[in-house]
């Protein structure tokens, strides 16, 4: 009786332990077979892909595509611009951006760079031209408006009219 009863208890703890760690011994076939089935993440949510750079010195400014949100989607259309590396940036970022390279600037970005990467970050973009909207203490208010330390860069998303 005993016998069946460590048996039984042995068979328990190791359904358990198999239970627990097959998803983890699984998880890269799964993540493979779901690249391979060229699935990628809507644009909407990343950023799009890069359109050109600008160079500052130090550090350069990513200018994004414009992103335009499909018809089940919140929020506004946006562009997304990054500073990186964001251990190059001065304290105080203040910088003049050419979004569609006709020579003029389009926004000036200004924000602050605190040397915490876990700190809160807050942004003001002044529209210089009509085709984009002003955002004044902005946070992390929207997808579409927002600003955000990711990795060594910092994410600023500008609402651009339709």
């Amino acid at each position: 009786m005993k016998i069946r009863l460590i048996m039984g208890y042995t068979g328990a703890v190791l359904t358990l332990a198999i239970a627990v760690l097959i998803p983890f011994r699984l998880m890269g076939i799964f993540r493979d077979a779901v690249i391979a089935t060229g699935v990628t993440t809507d644009a909407y949510y990343i950023g799009g892909t890069v359109a050109r750079t600008i160079p500052k010195g130090a550090y350069s400014i990513q200018v994004h595509e414009v992103i335009h949100r499909r018809a089940w989607q919140r929020g506004k259309n946006y562009i997304q611009l990054a500073w990186t590396p964001a251990s190059a940036l001065p304290a105080q970022v203040n910088d003049d951006v050419d979004v569609d390279n006709d020579g003029k600037a389009d926004l000036r970005v200004k924000f602050a760079v605190p040397a915490d990467p876990k700190a809160f970050l807050t942004v003001d973009v002044d529209a210089l031209q009509p085709g984009f909207e002003a955002m004044h203490g902005v946070t992390r208010g929207t997808l579409s408006c927002l600003i955000a330390r990711v990795g060594d860069r910092i994410l600023v998303r500008v609402p651009v009219k339709k």
